[in-house]
């Protein structure tokens, strides 16, 4: 019993620390994210005239990811309330409001904007999760079966 709540609390406290960082002005953000582009640019040898790009990709790459983390603690903090392996409906309908709800504050904050482009990303990530997720449980199945 105490695990679910657990869940749930990992879950809020994930959802939170996304607002938290879409809560940063531009400025702190782009200085978190030119950190990760220039190890990159180091450790592969890049020329610094790709960083913009390099700096794109890492963004992005970071709003799929943290959904996709997301999608994750919502399936088993949904599973760890109801007694069911999953919901699709509630973990797609959690993981684009969340979405929607980083994208609107971020339109509030200096420097900052909201794009239709990211909740796009951010769906995408919770998606690839519940298709690995599906994959995963359809060869645990598989696999089990005797022909």
């Amino acid at each position: 019993m105490k695990r679910k709540y657990i869940y749930l609390i990992l879950t809020l406290l994930w959802i939170s620390s996304i607002l938290y960082m879409s809560s940063k002005p531009a400025v702190e953000s782009a200085a978190a994210s030119s950190q990760i582009v220039d190890l990159i640019l180091k450790w592969f040898g890049i020329s610094s005239e790709y960083s913009e790009s390099i700096s794109f990709v890492v963004r992005k790459t970071a709003h799929f990811t943290e959904y996709f983390i997301l999608s994750g603690l919502l399936t088993v903090t949904y599973s760890a309330f109801t007694n069911k392996k999953y919901n699709y409906s509630f973990i797609l309908l959690m993981g684009v409001m969340t979405a929607l709800s980083d994208e609107f504050l971020q339109g509030f904050i200096e420097g900052r904007s909201s794009e239709v482009r990211d909740v796009l990303i951010d769906f995408s990530g919770v998606a690839a999760f519940i298709v690995v997720f599906r994959v995963f449980i359809y060869n645990k199945i598989f696999s089990s079966m005797n022909y």
